[in-house]
């Protein structure tokens, strides 16, 4: 995994700075502020996670589409239906518990009918 390191870098050092300000301006209310220093430390672990985790779900998506692109066609269209099957099945915001269990439920039934 590559990772532009300089980038990674700069946009910690930003949202240290931003994160540090608001600190500064709310001291009132949530105490001493902490050092930029340690701001930047908890900025730059998150940035560098963050990275990591995206590089890794790049590579997982890379290996998929490999895999995928290896079946026969019947089974990359029939793949393709179920993962889009699969992904309007778990687009939900508002719904209640019932509907998202009956849906994971179903998809759930769907994966193991194609497996």
């Amino acid at each position: 995994m590559l990772f532009n390191r300089s980038t990674i870098f700069r946009q910690a050092w930003a949202n240290a700075r931003t994160i540090h300000a608001n600190f500064r301006r709310n001291e009132r209310l949530f105490g001493p502020a902490p050092s930029l220093r340690s701001c930047f430390s908890k900025a730059l672990r998150e940035a560098w996670a963050t990275a990591k985790a995206e590089a890794a779900a790049a590579q997982a998506t890379q290996a998929a589409r490999t895999a995928a692109a290896a079946l026969p066609s019947v089974e990359r269209t029939r793949l393709a239906a179920a993962a889009q099957d699969a992904l309007a099945r778990l687009v939900f915001s508002d719904a209640p518990m019932a509907a998202i269990a009956s849906r994971r439920d179903a998809l759930n039934a769907q994966l193991a009918a194609f497996s």
